[in-house]
């Protein structure tokens, strides 16, 4: 039964998007002991709002977003994010925002699927960032963005506009 899920799992009507943002951000930002301490396989959450914040911990863990669910947005504005951030087969209802962000350890959004604007506008990138075999239903915008190792789009579906408007990259985009 969904009442003996933990704030995670549970459905995302049933809990505080600012209370399960709290307990995530703990959960990341927090030097773990072990990987698993970082993994949200099958997490949902209505909204995730990680914006204007340095999340840097002892570790180097990626963060596992695997198939998950977010109904809403997906904020990182003007975040720094020194660990990986593994979002593979997720579903974001109301997009991934971006915006002037420096994701140091990375992104991994293989088979994903975007229901909403896409925007890493004024991002960096700093390890090469993967989208590949994801579905973009609406926007991507990258305008300005920096890839210094070079992204991945192979097999990936544009469905609306996509806007790569004087972007840096270093390594090879494909």
């Amino acid at each position: 039964p969904d009442s003996e899920l933990c704030i995670f799992h549970a459905p995302p009507g049933e809990k505080d998007p600012a209370v399960t943002r709290e307990a995530f951000l703990s959960a990341i930002s927090d030097t773990a002991e072990s990987s698993r301490e970082k993994e949200f396989v099958g997490a949902r959450f209505r909204d995730l709002d990680l914006s204007d914040r340095v999340i840097d911990p002892d570790d180097n863990y990626t963060i596992v977003l695997l198939n998950a669910e977010i109904q809403g947005e997906l904020e990182l504005d003007e975040t720094t994010l020194t660990n990986k951030l593994q979002l593979s087969h997720s579903e974001l209802d109301g997009g991934l925002s971006a915006k002037d962000s420096d994701l140091i350890g990375g992104i991994e959004c293989y088979g994903c699927t975007f229901d909403s604007t896409v925007k890493f506008t004024d991002a960096r990138l700093e390890s090469r960032p993967l989208f590949a075999h994801s579905t973009f239903g609406y926007g991507v915008q990258f305008n300005r963005a920096e890839f210094p190792a070079g992204a991945s789009f192979t097999g990936s579906s544009f469905e609306s506009y996509a806007e790569f408007k004087r972007v840096e990259c270093a390594g090879s985009m494909n």
